[in-house]
């Protein structure tokens, strides 16, 4: 099966908790799920990981007004300046998640 990296970009732990629910679920279908905190990493890890991980997964809560969390800030801002996200034979499967509050439904 796939070996898969969740990375989370989160405040106040709520994004981790969501990563930690998807990674028992795809645990249990069998792939291999590491969680990795965004905290000090930038866009290079997607080339640090190339020979081990199949596909990311980046979760992510939001504050005020649609904000990146404090530390998701480096890998938000190196990924948003590099072709990480290119598409064609060399891109990795990813996939994002987003958790925000109920305050953002209001607006």
């Amino acid at each position: 099966m796939a070996e898969l990296r969740i990375l989370v970009g989160t405040m106040t732990g709520t994004a981790e908790a969501v990563a930690k629910d998807i990674q028992d679920v795809l645990t249990k279908a069998g792939h291999q799920v590491e969680i990795l905190l965004m905290d000090g990493r930038d866009s290079s890890i997607f080339e640090t990981d190339a020979a081990t991980c199949d596909a990311y997964l980046i979760c992510s809560s939001t504050y005020g007004s649609g904000d990146v969390p404090d530390n998701a800030q480096s890998l938000f801002s190196s990924s948003m300046a590099s072709s990480h996200w290119a598409t064609g034979p060399t891109a990795r499967p990813s996939a994002r998640a987003g958790c925000a509050s109920t305050n953002c439904l209001a607006s």
